[in-house]
Parts: C-alpha cells; structure tokens; sequence
C-alpha cells in the first residue's frame, strides 16, 4: 500500500473494531440495510490485509549490507574448499576434478547473485561426491565442514529476490487491492447514507462511528526551505472521507510554515490498528 491508501485502512479496521464489536449488535442491526452493509464491509476488511501481504511479498530486497556479507562470507569458504579440492586433484592427478573444482573468490563476489549460488552449489556437490569415503578428511573437507558450507548458501539464498511465480502473485495482489478499496467503499457510504437515520434512535452510536470514520493525516516536514532557512513542523490534519466527489478531489492545505502539501502526501498518525 502507499501512504494515502494504508491511512484509509486504518480508518477501515477503526469502523470494523468499533461497530463490529459485540456491544454495539444492537445499535448496528436497528436498521437492517446498515446492518447488512456492515456486515459485507467487514468481510472484506481482512481481504484487504491479506491482499496487502502478498502485494508486498514479490519484492526483491535488493543490495543490503547482510546479503553483502553473506556474499563476501561464501567467497571466502568457497576459496578454501576450492583449494583443498584443487589440491587433492593434483594429488590424485585428476585433472577433470581440479578442473571442475577451480572456483576463485572473484567469481562469487562478480557477476549475478544467481550465478554465484549455482556455482558454490556444484562445488558443494562435487565436495560431497568425494567426501563420501572420508580421504578428504586430511585436507579439511569434513562433514562437518560441508554443511557449514551448505548452511551459507541458503542462508545467501534467502537473501535473493522472489521466485517468478511469487512476483506474478504479488502484482496480482496489487491489482486487487483497488478492487477491494472501492467494494470496501462502496459499503461505507451505503452505510454514511443510513447513519442520519440511524441517529433518530441511536445517537451515541452514530456520533462515534463518524469519528472513526475519519481519515487521519499528518502533514509532511520539511527541515530547511529553499534557502536554509528552518521550517516549522506541519500541523496534523483530520480529513474525513465522504462519497462526495469534493472528498475523493485532492484536498490542500498549508501548514504553520505556509507549506502547501497535497492530502496523500501526508504519513499516517495511527498505525495502532494495522497488525
């Protein structure tokens, strides 16, 4: 989700918590259309969650210092094994196994990340292959050693981007999210409609659902204006959504610098309910 859409969830499981709650049947429930319109809305408030989850969960987590060390960690336990091997081939003279085993320290701290995980993984094989019968105990390649090696490259692994297949669900979660927002909506203004009527015999009830009916923002900062001089924080705004076109149209204001911002450029205060 971005920022704008994550401040609309929020408001999302403040009504779902407040009028879902068991205290409040009676209230929710004295007018049947409500009623019903509640109850589709709170379906598909946990929809929205799961579908953010997995909207999330395609995206590559890129360069970081971890996967640079792990990175930097398998180079250095691949030029050992590497070398044991090579040695162990001139030994024996097998030439196809020192050939096979010669994998240098630039060739997994270069290139692509997959390619490193491909190669250290053929030399783990090849390893083990030969590891079997114990003679390259005396070179330091024990079992012991070799699951060591093992545990570095899924741990290097996991570190990578996602499967295809798991970026396809993921922009396929995303697709749905709009979906899901304007049914979710659709359902809130049925009830906003309703709510008039509803306070006739219920005015407690009314009177706190449009408070958690309300969007809440917090203006963004800025620590130095164009021409260094220091500007005051934003001041927190509560913005309320309404079905009316004039809610949905980009709302401005300015902030105690003078600062214009737009609405969905401002960063959620209440993130309490969002788990």
């Amino acid at each position: 989700m971005n920022r704008r859409s994550l401040n609309k969830y929020t408001m999302y499981r403040a009504v779902w918590h407040f009028a879902g709650a068991p205290e409040q049947q009676e209230a929710r429930e004295a007018i049947e259309a409500f009623g019903e319109a509640f109850a589709a809305f709170a379906k598909l408030t946990p929809r929205i969650r799961s579908a953010s989850v997995e909207a999330r969960g395609h995206a590559s987590k890129g360069t970081t210092e971890a996967k640079l060390a792990l990175r930097l960690d398998l180079a250095d336990e691949v030029d050992r094994i590497s070398g044991a091997l090579v040695t162990y081939a001139d030994v024996t003279e097998n030439a196809a196994l020192a050939a096979a085993a010669h994998v240098t320290h630039s060739m997994i701290t270069r290139g692509p990340e997959l390619t490193a995980v491909t190669r250290a993984t053929n030399l783990l094989d090849l390893a083990r292959k030969h590891a079997g019968d114990g003679t390259l105990a005396g070179y330091g390649l024990t079992l012991e050693v070799l699951g060591r090696f093992a545990k570095l490259i899924n741990a290097f692994s996991k570190e990578l981007g996602q499967p295809r297949s798991v970026i396809i669900q993921g922009k396929l979660a995303r697709a749905s999210l709009s979906t899901l927002f304007a049914a979710a909506d659709k359902h809130l203004h049925q009830m906003d409609r309703l709510a008039p009527i509803l306070s006739e015999s219920h005015p407690a009830f009314v009177s706190a659902y449009r408070i958690h009916r309300r969007i809440f923002h917090q203006a963004a900062t800025r620590r130095r204006g164009r021409h260094g001089k220091a500007i005051a924080s934003a001041v927190e705004s509560s913005v309320e959504s309404t079905p009316s076109a004039a809610a949905s149209a980009p709302q401005r204001f300015s902030d105690a610098s003078g600062v214009r911002v737009r609405e969905w450029e401002t960063e959620p205060t209440e993130m309490a309910c969002v788990y």
